[in-house]
């Protein structure tokens, strides 16, 4: 999407329950990366709450949010003049965290010693 959406405006939003302890999440680092691998010169200001100056261009900005029982919700927004296009990935319970895992042991079950990252699980 960011390669199609190059020069609209990007905003990373992602929730988890108020125990979580580190913010922005792993995952949420992950889709800066991505956005990264297709804008280099990314400026990422994390929150946006309170100030005076304008969004420059080249900002990506990421929101975390903590609060109550969200299992985890990551959402990244391309937003233009006119419209806004968001994908969201919603987890409703920690299994599908523990399904992941589990697959991607049986993806490194014979593989050489090395480093392995999800990306090589997807292809």
């Amino acid at each position: 999407a960011t390669k199609r959406l190059e020069n609209w405006d990007i905003e990373i939003i992602e929730k988890h329950h108020h125990h979580k302890v580190d913010a922005p999440s792993g995952t949420a680092k992950m889709m800066v990366d991505s956005v990264r691998e297709v804008k280099k010169d990314i400026n990422v200001v994390v929150g946006r709450t309170e100030g005076d100056a304008k969004r420059n261009n080249n900002d990506v900005t990421l929101h975390s949010i903590r609060g109550g029982g969200y299992v985890g919700e990551h959402e990244i927004e391309y937003v233009s003049d006119s419209e806004v296009i968001k994908i969201t990935h919603e987890a409703f319970s920690k299994e599908v965290f523990a399904d992941g895992a589990l697959k991607a042991t049986q993806f490194l079950y014979g593989k050489k010693a090395g480093l392995y990252n999800m990306k090589n699980l997807f292809q």
